[in-house]
């Protein structure tokens, strides 16, 4: 393609590391390549390379200041080097903390001294096209406050934390289709030896009085867990098979109810999203592949 895809990214983790050793790393890797976590190297025309990275943010006084390729080195992120990642000119700004400095993450890094960064500002001057969130799991007021600067900037956004945005239809769902940009949810597939290949695995964050217990209402179960994930008469399907929460699973007493659930429901309702469901035969994961099969044309 002849224009770059513009990426800002919200914390400058251990995600944010791998996605941009990862760049840097496939960056010329052929159509017929195997890249871990892609299922194709070249996706709607563009190649992995055509990812530019043009904005960072982050709170720790480490990081905050520095150019992006060192940042994403800068401890506590402990993700393996697999890639020298040259300078970007990008230095990562002050964001904003609200809910995204919890108790222990607190322990080990230290908030950087000044006020927030003018966000939208930002993106707008360096014409950011899609925004990352990469903030820590149960980030929720700080997510939304971000989503609102990524709306009022005019980018897409990959949410890529169990914060409940793209399944809100009422508020969020509209805001984002009278912004005129998308919003996407990307969910982390299980890659590591000891992990089920046939399943799915991510973060989640439940609010408990959705599965019956309405005396917990406000409260969130946050954890991660594997899931089995399917497709049955054109409507997706993804079902917690465990949970754990501060490593310890969940008591299989809930989990009996849990596993009942269908945690894709509300995608699925979408009409746009049916619409493309319908137009498919089969989704699985299937040794640590995620294998999807459109219906034969008619």
């Amino acid at each position: 393609m002849g224009n770059p895809v513009r990426v800002a990214i919200i914390g400058v983790g251990n995600c944010a590391s791998s996605l941009v050793q990862g760049v840097e790393f496939y960056k010329n890797a052929k159509k017929t390549d195997f890249v871990p976590g892609l299922m194709h190297p070249i996706v709607g025309g563009y190649h992995i390379r055509d990812i530019e990275f043009v904005a960072a943010i982050d709170i720790d006084k480490n990081k905050v200041g520095k150019d992006l390729s060192e940042a994403i080195y800068t401890k506590p992120n402990n993700t393996v080097r697999f890639a020298d990642v040259p300078k970007k000119d990008v230095t990562v700004v002050r964001g904003m903390t609200h809910d995204g400095l919890g108790k222990y993450l607190s322990q080990i890094i230290e908030k950087a001294p000044g006020p927030t960064a003018d966000i939208v500002r930002i993106l707008k001057e360096t014409q950011t096209d899609v925004v990352v969130n990469y903030l820590p799991v149960g980030s929720e007021e700080a997510t939304k406050w971000y989503t609102e600067q990524i709306l009022t900037a005019g980018c897409a956004m990959v949410n890529c934390i169990p914060v409940f945005i793209a399944r809100d239809p009422a508020y969020w769902q509209k805001r984002f289709v009278e912004a005129g940009v998308p919003i996407i949810v990307a969910i982390t597939k299980a890659d590591k030896e000891r992990s089920d290949p046939d399943r799915v695995k991510g973060e989640l964050s439940l609010p408990l009085q959705e599965f019956g217990w309405k005396l917990l209402k406000g409260r969130y179960l946050n954890g991660s867990g594997t899931f089995n994930l399917s497709l049955q008469n054109g409507v997706l399907f993804l079902a917690p098979q465990t949970i754990v929460v501060k490593g310890k699973p969940v008591p299989d007493m809930y989990m009996q109810g849990l596993r009942n659930q269908n945690f894709a429901a509300s995608l699925t309702n979408q009409p746009d999203v049916s619409a493309v469901l319908q137009g498919l035969q089969e989704i699985q994961v299937n040794d640590g592949k995620l294998i999807v099969v459109p219906k034969e044309k008619q």
